[in-house]
């Protein structure tokens, strides 16, 4: 058995639409008695655009299962001998067996033509309306605009329409007159609701007529009500022109409107099955449908894992709990906080609840990732040190950072840079000690191909272990694009079962590095144990709040077989000498909540929790 796609070209004048119909002629059963004559077997083929009565089309799409072995490309030619006249097979040729042309993801194109002129022109009549009066096309263009993007099109589809889900995106809508006095209205698309396009035509043209506004399209697009806008123009000026199909599944979603805005991320999706979708902002009338779309996009693209966070929700319930004294029960009852066990500190899932359904996807609470920092200079303590002091020492500063507040803080930050200033002088040697060290180690490297992981004695950031045993053991060294293709295995590995990872191939490499991350190896004793990737965050702003320039730890991961061995730790000590090489006293970086080793190794190494990201929840699809 193998599949066999059509390209249909028809003229839809003397047909009932494409899809078969109990008291007249479609093209959907001209084509299934034609295949079937001509391959021996019963054939019933399988639409894209079902179009209705007196459509015409350049480049439908259709699918059918044979068990003949006539090649796919030739069955259009024995194929055009069997049908009428008006119909007519532009290409045909074999997919995959569970190839479908109703669920994929595609860019259809539609055309209305309306003659325009004094007089009605005979030839031709049945590919356009016919419109008597003046036609302003300027106007037509400042309507359409309105409509190109993602919007809910519940005023331009038929009432009795079935779809549940009237939103739609408008890739173009264009507005040109020809030399044949023909007005064409071209309009590219994700797909379009029950007459939509001869509804929108016919709102276009009372606009270019001058019976509507430009500005009228926007109050009929916002009222959500089929009275509100213009006729539906006859079918015989409509003429699908090509149905174009997504190639590869694109990395990001983003869509902003006057009522929504999210961001749907598939670049997972292939490598992991994982999808995330933000939604920014949403009314509080759409926020369900909105969800339940995205949730089965994501999941018809192939993800079976979707984690959502509500963004505005979260954010409104942090700042309504903040602005009413905070951890009283009226505050978690208003804002539906719940409670992190043991903490006496809220989380918020906005408009998302834990165990919650939305359609047929059951969201269950999966991580919230942690904005963690450190000021270099704190001191790192180790063992049982460690974790003597560790509860006592974390509720003091918590204490003393409620209590001393930006006047402090600055203070200690210029403490911290004088402080940097007079042991400069000696680092700044040993900068360019280890510099010229990198350039002996970069000429001998034709020397070094292929001996994975060796770097040459001193390249490298060493950091200040106080454990003399454990000096130099670990260094940061750089990658080389001849080493790229085995750090990307390794990160892939480390970071595959952890949401919220980002898969990295030679593209990301490529494109992080010239925005300026640079990349390394962790190498303990002259091999490599691990993965990094280190960012820049410059003077700003950011939640309100300004910041200070830091080193942004955005990748670390010591390679499965050795962890145990206190690199992880030692590695970020190499951190610190990297950052103050740069004259650089912050540390920041991201840690999902769940993930209670990592947040333990940071926590020991001085970081603090600075804030609190959404939570994000889990739709599995399985």
């Amino acid at each position: 058995m193998k599949r066999i796609k059509l390209v249909v070209a028809y003229e839809g004048t003397n047909y009932h639409g494409w899809q078969m119909q109990p008291n007249g002629l479609s093209v959907e059963a001209v084509l299934n008695e034609a295949l079937s004559a001509l391959l021996k077997e019963p054939i019933t083929v399988i639409g894209a655009s079902r179009t209705d009565s007196g459509v015409h089309a350049l480049g439908n799409v259709a699918v059918f299962d044979t068990e003949n072995r006539m090649p796919g490309d030739k069955i259009c030619f024995a194929l055009n001998q069997r049908l009428p006249e008006d119909i007519r097979i532009q290409s045909s040729e074999e997919v995959a067996a569970d190839w479908h042309p109703r669920k994929q993801n595609c860019a259809k194109t539609y055309e209305y033509r309306i003659l325009n002129r004094k007089i009605d022109m005979p030839v031709g009549r049945q590919y356009a309306y016919f419109c008597y009066f003046p036609i302003d096309v300027e106007r037509m263009r400042q309507g359409a605009e309105y409509l190109v993007g993602e919007h809910d099109f519940k005023s331009f589809c038929t009432v009795r329409t079935q779809a549940e889900d009237t939103v739609r995106v408008i890739y173009s809508l264009s507005v040109e007159r020809g030399a044949d006095d023909v007005v064409s209205i071209r309009i590219c698309g994700s797909g379009f609701l029950y007459n939509m396009v001869r509804i929108i035509a016919g709102t276009l043209l009372r606009v270019g007529t001058g019976l509507y506004s430009p500005q009228k399209v926007e109050e009929i697009l916002d009222a959500r009500d089929r009275q509100a806008a213009g006729p539906t123009l006859p079918a015989k000026g409509l003429t699908l022109i090509s149905l174009e199909y997504e190639k590869r599944l694109q990395p990001e979603i983003k869509a902003a409107n006057k009522d929504w805005e999210y961001l749907l991320v598939q670049r997972e999706i292939p490598a992991k099955k994982k999808a995330y979708l933000l939604i920014y902002r949403c009314k509080e009338e759409d926020f369900r449908k909105l969800s339940e779309r995205l949730l089965r996009q994501a999941a018809r693209n192939g993800a079976k894992w979707i984690y959502m966070a509500d963004i505005e929700g979260w954010d409104r319930e942090r700042q309504a709990l903040a602005g009413i004294g905070g951890k009283d029960q009226a505050g978690r009852e208003a804002c539906r906080g719940e409670e992190i066990s043991g903490s006496g500190q809220l989380r918020y899932g906005g408009r998302i609840r834990d165990g919650e359904r939305f359609g047929c996807y059951e969201m269950r609470r999966s991580h919230a990732y942690l904005e963690m920092e450190k000021t270099l200079g704190e001191p790192i303590l180790r063992g049982n040190e460690a974790e003597g002091k560790g509860a006592e020492s974390r509720e003091a500063e918590k204490e003393e950072a409620e209590r001393r507040g930006a006047e402090k803080e600055e203070a200690e930050r210029r403490g911290a840079e004088k402080e940097e200033a007079e042991r400069r002088g000696a680092e700044k040697e040993k900068a360019e000690r280890r510099g010229a060290e990198k350039e002996e180690a970069e000429r001998r490297g034709a020397e070094r191909e292929g001996a994975k992981g060796k770097r040459a004695e001193g390249e490298g950031w060493a950091g200040r272990n106080p454990d003399r045993e454990k000096q130099g053991r670990v260094k940061l060294c750089p990658l080389e694009k001849a080493d790229w293709e085995k750090w990307l295995s390794w990160y892939n590995e480390s970071f595959f079962d952890l949401p919220g990872s980002a898969t990295y191939d030679r593209k990301t490499i490529a494109g992080q590095e010239e925005e300026g991350s640079g990349f390394f190896w962790i190498c303990a004793d002259e091999r490599p144990v691990g993965t990094l990737v280190l960012g820049l965050e410059a003077d700003g702003e950011k939640n309100g709040e300004s910041t200070e320039k830091a080193v942004m730890i955005d990748v670390i991961a010591i390679k499965k077989e050795f962890t145990g061995r206190g690199y992880g730790q030692e590695a970020l000590l190499c951190i610190e000498e990297y950052a103050r090489e740069r004259g650089i006293l912050k540390l920041t970086l991201l840690v999902a909540d769940t993930n209670s080793r990592a947040r333990r190794l940071y926590e020991k190494a001085g970081f603090r929790t600075a804030r609190r990201r959404p939570e994000f929840f889990c739709a599995g699809t399985e």
